[in-house]
């Protein structure tokens, strides 16, 4: 008897053209798109709104510095990738802060709620505007709702419109 052994090779491909060889890479892929279009739109944008929910999330942004110990010279400002508004639940935070509810919850436990993925993303899409209303804090040391311009994609020299 003659027996073979064959790898079979899947491939998952996701809606934007990527191919991967693992169903849950794939999805997780899939996934993380919408997140990655709003940041590619936020890079390219030349006005923006800064908003009052904007301004709340500032209040709890949490910044901390680091310096490297072995020359006290070089350091950077970052925010805290793990909690970053205070908790290692930063969405759940991103909601408290906004007043926005969880719309999903469990029959069996009221306590169980969390966000649906539309909503999820939503929150998240504050999280990743952050990039440019901290660009806009720091350029005008100053920041107010409303909308700011910049004349190209890649200068961070925003400012207020009347």
């Amino acid at each position: 008897m003659i027996t073979t052994k064959e790898k079979i090779v899947k491939e998952y491909i996701t809606s934007d053209g990527y191919k991967f060889d693992d169903y849950n890479k794939a999805v997780h892929h899939e996934k993380e798109l919408p997140y990655s279009a709003h940041y590619t739109k936020l890079n390219n944008c030349l006005t923006f709104e800064v908003t009052k929910n904007h301004l709340k999330l500032i209040k709890r942004n949490v910044i901390e510095w680091s310096f490297f110990s072995n020359d006290y010279c070089e350091g950077y400002f970052y925010q805290d990738m793990k909690r970053p508004y205070g908790n290692s639940a930063w969405i759940e935070d991103i909601g408290e802060i906004l007043g926005i509810k969880p719309d999903r919850f469990d029959p069996n436990d009221k306590d169980d709620k969390w966000y649906s993925e539309a909503l999820q993303l939503e929150l998240v899409k504050y999280h990743i505007d952050m990039k440019i209303v901290m660009q806009i804090l720091c350029v005008n040391l100053s920041i107010k709702a409303g909308t700011y311009k910049r004349s190209v994609s890649y200068d961070w020299d925003w400012k207020l419109q009347k």
